[in-house]
């Protein structure tokens, strides 16, 4: 896959072993991965749904609630849906708590 950043192309090559390629395709919803210090989300027809960019994924849900995961780009939060990986809230928080009653 062709990404550009900071001007210029560069490849992606996810070479996922086989036993990490069948666990995100039994997987029913979108997985994170880290991919050369950055973190992606891709599906279980690994399909990338979030591109190979942000700093951090909350996969232990320590920050993460009411069907949304916190996601950091750079030194900004935001929220994307755990079952699909598309954003909910951008990035434009500089910290953030569990969200509860749709506060965060």
């Amino acid at each position: 896959m062709l990404w550009w950043r900071k001007g210029e192309f560069f490849i992606l090559n996810f070479n996922f072993t086989p036993f990490v390629t069948e666990q995100i395709q039994r997987s029913k919803h979108v997985t994170a991965f880290k991919y050369q210090g950055k973190f992606g989300i891709i599906d279980p027809d690994l399909v990338l749904k979030v591109p190979v960019a942000l700093d951090a994924v909350d996969v232990d849900y320590a920050y993460s609630g009411q069907g949304m995961q916190r996601v950091q780009y750079g030194t900004k939060y935001g929220y994307v849906s755990p079952l699909t990986g598309e954003l909910i809230v951008p990035f434009k928080y500089t910290d953030t708590r569990k969200p509860t009653n749709g506060l965060f």
